[in-house]
C-alpha cells in the first residue's frame, strides 16, 4: 500500500475511505458504519501511515465517533490529529497503539470511553479538550510515560476501576 496517497486521503476535510494505489487497484482505507441520521463512526483503518487525521466526513458523511477497537494494536501510528465534529472515542479504540506519541483532540469532543488509549506506551502528555463531559475507566493504564494530565472543569463523569 502507498504511505503517501494513504496519509494525503486520511488528512483532507473530506475523505473517501477508499483510494487507487499505484496499480489502479481501490484500496480501503477506513471502514464505517451509519447511524439512523447517517453520521459515520470510524471502525476501522487498514492504511499504513504513522500520522493520521481522522476526518470530519467521510464519502460525503459527516464523522461523529470513532468507534471500539478501530485502530487497536496498530503499531504503526505515532501521531493522532481528530478533526473537529468528532465527539466520541469508543472503547478501546487505540488499545495497545504502542506507538502513538501525540494525540491532538477536537474541541467537540465530548467522552472518552473505557481503556480508549490502554497500553499507548509513547504517550508523554494527555491534554484533553475544553468540552469533554465523560471519561471512562482505564483510559491510560499501562501508559507510564505521561507525567502531567489536565482535566477541564467540564468533566461530569469519570469512572474508575477500584481493586
Amino acid at each position: 500500500m502507498n504511505t503517501h496517497a494513504t496519509a494525503h486521503a486520511a488528512s483532507s476535510k473530506n475523505a473517501k475511505s477508499t483510494y487507487k494505489n499505484s496499480k489502479g487497484e481501490t484500496v480501503q482505507i477506513y471502514t464505517y458504519s451509519l447511524n439512523s441520521q447517517k453520521q459515520a463512526t470510524i471502525t476501522g483503518y487498514k492504511g499504513n501511515a504513522s500520522t493520521i487525521v481522522i476526518p470530519s466526513t467521510i464519502d460525503g458523511y459527516d464523522v461523529v465517533a470513532i468507534g471500539s477497537s478501530a485502530f487497536k494494536n496498530n503499531t504503526k501510528i505515532r501521531t493522532v490529529k481528530i478533526s473537529e465534529g468528532i465527539k466520541t472515542i469508543g472503547s478501546s479504540a487505540f488499545y495497545g497503539c504502542k506507538n502513538l506519541s501525540i494525540i491532538l483532540f477536537p474541541d467537540t469532543l465530548t467522552t472518552i470511553d473505557n481503556d480508549a488509549f490502554y497500553n499507548c506506551t509513547s504517550l508523554t502528555e494527555f491534554v484533553l479538550p475544553p468540552y469533554i463531559e465523560y471519561i471512562g475507566k482505564t483510559i491510560l493504564s499501562g501508559n507510564s510515560k505521561i507525567k502531567e494530565i489536565f482535566i477541564p472543569k467540564t468533566i461530569t463523569t469519570m469512572s474508575y476501576q477500584s481493586s
